[in-house]
């Protein structure tokens, strides 16, 4: 078994983070009153990480997010729910929303959310990488897969 470059101590991280993945990254929304958080790994997963690799997982986590979230272009695609009540139904909105922008994106670029997350955390990246958001330059710049 390869050792992780991400988590070199973690001897089960190549077997453990492909399941935490496929188990536990979706679109959630949480929150009360008038704020909400939106994010792509349900909060659990972070149970199945070492405590000593806790740290680096919610960094490359974090990063994941970021990236996605402008990638998205999420305050703007969400601009319409602003003002509206905090509600089941309108998180559901919001859920579908984004899911369909996911949707296209990944029929643009050939990636989906789970698979971009776990190419991030089973693969380490130069310190260069960090100017932009901890992803390569080849990941900010993702053509569409031709289809055969």
């Amino acid at each position: 078994m390869s050792q992780n470059p991400n988590f070199p101590n973690w001897v089960t991280a190549n077997t453990i983070l492909p399941m935490l993945v496929e188990k536990y990254c979706e679109v959630f929304i949480e929150g009360e009153y008038s704020d909400i958080n939106i994010g792509f790994l349900n909060a659990d997963a972070i149970y199945l990480v070492p405590p000593e690799d806790r740290e680096k997982f919610d960094q490359i986590y974090s990063e994941f997010a970021a990236f996605m979230h402008k990638e998205l272009d999420m305050p703007n695609m969400l601009e319409k729910f602003i003002g509206e009540p905090n509600s089941p139904i309108c998180k559901a909105a919001i859920k579908h929303t984004i899911n369909n922008a996911l949707l296209a994106w990944e029929q643009r670029c050939g990636w989906s959310l789970k698979n971009l997350l776990l190419f991030k955390l089973l693969h380490s990246f130069p310190d260069e990488a960090a100017e932009h958001g901890g992803f390569p330059r080849l990941t900010l710049k993702i053509e569409p897969r031709i289809m055969l």
